[in-house]
C-alpha cells in the first residue's frame, strides 16, 4: 500500500498526472510468458484481474483496494465503497479506499526473486538442462516445491506444450523432478493435464 499510494502522489504532483489505481493482494505468477521466439516479462493471475476490476471501477477517485490490502495495512484508515461484482469469484468483493495513516506502518512479506526459489529448493543442476528447458524449470520453481501440470500450461502458449513436456520428462531423468502418485490405468486428459511434478531435494 505504501509504495502504491507513493506512486499515485508522484504521478499526480510531480508530473501533474491524473490517474486511477487498483490494489490487491495474494499469489501471482511472475515471470516470462509465451513462446521461445516471442514472449513478455508479465504479472498474471485472478488477483491482478481483480486489481485492474477496481483500476476501472466507476468508484475509483484515486485508489481503491480490495479486503486483502486492508487487512495487512491495519495503520491506515481506510473508508468502504460496499462491493463489486468480480470475474472468477463467486460472491462481491468488498472495496476500500485508504486514507491518512495514524502510525508507522507494519512490514510486508518479503518478495522471493526466482533464483532464491531455486536454491532453497537446491534445483540449481537445472543450468545443464539447455536455455529453453532451464526457463521451464523456472517456472515451475516459482510454482512452488509441488505443481501441477496445468499451471504450466496456463501461463504458455499451446505451442509450447510438447517443449513443457521434454522439459520435465527431460529434469525426471536427470533426478530433479518426480511425477506425483497416479492412479493405475489410462488417464483421460483433463488427468494429464492435473499431472503432479515435485522437485527432489
Amino acid at each position: 500500500l505504501p509504495a502504491t499510494i507513493l506512486v499515485h502522489e508522484r504521478l499526480r504532483k510531480n508530473l501533474s498526472i491524473e490517474c486511477v489505481i487498483g490494489a490487491a493482494y495474494g499469489g501471482v505468477y511472475c515471470g516470462v510468458v509465451g513462446g521461445v521466439r516471442r514472449h513478455e516479462y508479465a504479472v498474471i493471475g485472478r488477483i491482478v484481474n481483480l486489481a485492474a476490476r477496481l483500476m476501472a471501477s466507476k468508484q475509483n477517485k484515486g485508489i481503491l483496494v480490495t479486503g486483502s490490502i486492508k487487512d495487512i495495512s491495519e495503520r491506515y484508515n481506510f473508508k468502504s465503497y460496499g462491493s463489486v461484482p468480480a470475474k472468477g469469484y463467486a460472491n462481491p468483493i468488498p472495496i476500500y479506499e485508504p486514507g491518512e495513516k495514524s502510525t508507522d506502518i507494519p512490514e510486508l512479506p518479503p518478495i522471493i526473486s526466482v533464483e532464491k526459489q531455486i536454491h532453497d529448493l537446491g534445483i540449481q543442476k537445472i543450468d545443464s538442462l539447455g536455455v529453453v528447458r532451464r526457463e521451464i524449470l523456472k517456472t515451475c520453481a516459482v510454482l512452488g516445491d509441488e505443481f501441477q501440470l496445468f499451471d504450466v500450461y496456463r501461463v504458455n502458449t499451446e505451442e509450447m506444450r510438447s517443449t513443457i513436456k521434454d522439459a520435465l520428462n527431460k529434469a525426471i531423468r536427470e533426478n530433479i523432478l518426480q511425477e506425483g502418485k497416479q492412479k493405475p490405468g489410462k488417464l483421460s486428459a483433463s488427468e494429464k493435464k492435473n499431472k503432479t511434478y515435485r522437485f527432489t531435494h
